[in-house]
């Protein structure tokens, strides 16, 4: 009796680890880019910096600019569905090159004009005006001068964070994510098999480590957000910018949350309904 209740202990930790991964790395998908740039202040961010001086002043001067703009038309502009779309494509296509081994690819002018003429009655609002080929071109060679993509190779975005080649490639690969989430449904699996003459304790065990690992998310995303002071100093540094990225760890915190009640829940109704059958 002790060794399995050792056991279940043990399957319902190795659950809350393997679901705490597996959810970290589901977040990581190249998908998300577009809920974190519509979740992301962008204009209280970039204010009074030099990099929105520069940009401002490289989008009012366009020629066929018709219009003063200011941070919040670019952010309205980069946050709507087109163009946040097109981000979460520029990331895709990153962490393809990473998982390929390509550290030296970067976005090229030609897929930056793609992008441009992709995105033509978005740009058109922008600028009020009605982009003819020529502007397009000029606007992707503004855009490309503004982010420096020519100096955003993969391999240089690795080194800038210092997180290494090989954890990045773990992070980002689809295998790694595939591996953890199979883990789970293997320790599920486990804790059936050692539960299985009495089902609803392994619905219980489920349930408490499913729920913890979404409790961990939650107070991830509360000190995220709330209480970044808290946070080492590196990342300290960034907090200011998480903002999209937190909204997508709550998001992420309350479904698993809600998994884990589900589960609890139908611990209850099994329990009850056996009591009741006792009592017949």
């Amino acid at each position: 009796m002790r060794s399995r209740k050792f056991l279940s202990v043990l399957l319902s930790v190795l659950l809350l680890i393997s679901t705490c991964i597996f959810i970290g790395l589901l977040m990581l998908r190249a998908g998300n880019a577009a809920r974190i740039v519509r979740n992301t202040d962008i204009a209280d961010i970039l204010e009074n910096t030099e990099i929105a001086y520069y940009m401002l002043n490289s989008l009012n001067g366009l020629p066929f600019n018709e219009k003063e703009l200011s941070l919040s038309d670019v952010e309205k502009f980069i946050k709507t569905d087109a163009v946040s779309n097109e981000i979460s494509g520029v990331v895709r296509n990153y962490t393809r090159a990473l998982t390929r081994g390509d550290l030296d690819y970067y976005l090229s002018f030609d897929e930056i004009l793609d992008i441009v003429r992709k995105l033509g009655p978005e740009v058109n609002d922008l600028f009020d005006h009605e982009m003819t080929e020529a502007d397009n071109v000029h606007f992707a060679g503004v855009i490309n001068d503004i982010m420096g993509f020519d100096g955003l190779s993969v391999g240089g975005i690795i080194e800038d964070l210092g997180i290494g080649t090989t954890i990045s490639f773990l992070l980002f690969s689809p295998y790694l994510l595939i591996a953890s989430g199979i883990i789970c449904f293997a320790v599920m699996f486990a804790l059936y098999c050692l539960h299985k003459e009495r089902i609803a304790n392994a619905f219980l065990s489920a349930g408490i480590a499913i729920l913890a690992s979404g409790i961990v998310y939650l107070l991830a995303g509360i000190i995220l957000g709330y209480f970044p002071g808290l946070l080492p100093d590196p990342l300290y540094r960034y907090a200011r910018f998480t903002g999209g990225f937190v909204s997508l760890v709550m998001i992420h915190a309350a479904v698993v949350s809600a998994v884990g009640l589900f589960f609890i829940m139908i611990f209850a109704i099994i329990r009850q309904n056996n009591i009741n059958k006792r009592r017949i």
